[in-house]
């Protein structure tokens, strides 16, 4: 399987985003924290990698997105810049910019055309303060499993549209479900992923957080940096 286990965290989080409907802009942040279990002796490195949380920071359609905890910290964060319309990841301590090309999304997403089952769960919740509904899908096991979300339309946040710019998104599942997710539980292969946000926090972002830093060296993102020990 092309796909990372590493970037299903990421594949269903900006499917929803990345085709928001919402029209408020929001500016603050929004923290998850990541728990993962299972999945046997052989994911062990690939859990290694695994951050224990995110961090997104939003302001309009400009999205920050940093890792807490794990080896992949080390890779840096992934921006959306709005006024570029791209997608890139920061490494400053290599002072390099990774930058998401539509190709890279064929490559680390090979089932994002894939359709998924799609249904409502039975199962809302209230998180960080807002009201979730629930919802379940189902891709084939050797395509990424079952996942459980739970999105709120309380939290209006105004995200990029019509553009996967470069990461890998299902439209389907964008069409089907409407609202920010603020929590999942990914069941793939075994492997369990419980992803939830901790706290929405409405603040001033800085504009230089989307920015992409002068004097970098300018790359095209490699996917085998998600791949760590040839696991996906």
């Amino acid at each position: 399987m092309k796909f990372s286990f590493l970037l299903i965290p990421f594949y269903f989080l900006f499917s929803l985003q990345l085709f928001a409907q919402n029209k408020k802009n929001f500016e603050g942040t929004v923290s998850f924290d990541v728990n993962i279990s299972g999945g046997g002796s052989e994911m062990e490195m690939a859990k290694a990698f695994m951050p224990s949380g995110y961090v997104y920071s939003i302001k309009g359609e400009n999205v920050h997105l940093k890792t807490v905890g794990g080896m992949t910290q080390m890779m840096g964060t992934i921006v959306f810049n709005e006024k570029l319309n791209q997608s890139f990841m920061v490494n400053d301590a290599q002072k390099m910019v990774f930058v998401f090309k539509e190709e890279t999304a064929a490559e680390t997403g090979e089932h994002v055309d894939k359709v998924p089952q799609i249904k409502k769960g039975t199962e809302p919740r209230q998180i960080a303060g807002y009201n979730c509904e629930h919802y379940i899908i189902s891709l084939p096991e050797e395509e990424g499993g079952i996942t459980e979300i739970w999105v709120s339309e309380e939290l209006k946040i105004k995200m990029p549209q019509g553009s996967s710019r470069g990461l890998p998104v299902n439209e389907q599942i964008a069409q089907a479900i409407k609202g920010f997710p603020l929590a999942m539980r990914v069941d793939a292969q075994g492997l369990l992923i419980h992803m939830e946000a901790k706290e929405v926090k409405r603040e001033k972002i800085n504009d230089s957080l989307f920015e992409m830093p002068k004097g970098y060296v300018v790359k095209d993102f490699d996917p085998a940096m998600f791949s760590p020990g040839g696991v996906e």
